[in-house]
């Protein structure tokens, strides 16, 4: 295997990828006021762990995190879990259109 493939091939893991996710979800503007208990990038990591994951809900979800934070915080790189209606609140302001490169 060439050099090449090889770099290659070490970016292409679920670690690499959910890095390069975290980054460009903390490129999103947060126009929430500066007093939020959870980073923007922890809400977004979240939605998308919730997303890959397919709990039956947001507060089945929310329940079996915190139970198991370890995981959610290796994997997913995020710290803090938001409640469902915070989830809700947050993601529902973030126009897509806006974020594009």
């Amino acid at each position: 295997m060439d050099k090449v493939s090889v770099r290659i091939r070490k970016k292409l893991n679920v670690n690499s990828l959910n890095e390069l996710l975290k980054n460009n979800f903390a490129k999103i503007k947060d126009n929430r006021d500066d007093n939020n208990s959870i980073e923007l990038t922890d809400i977004l990591m979240s939605a998308y762990a919730m997303f890959s994951l397919k709990p039956l809900s947001l507060l089945s979800f929310r329940n079996k995190f915190s139970e198991d934070k370890k995981n959610l915080e290796s994997v997913f790189k995020t710290s803090k879990v938001p409640s469902d209606n915070e989830m809700r609140q947050v993601i529902d302001e973030i126009d897509p259109r806006t974020h594009k490169k």
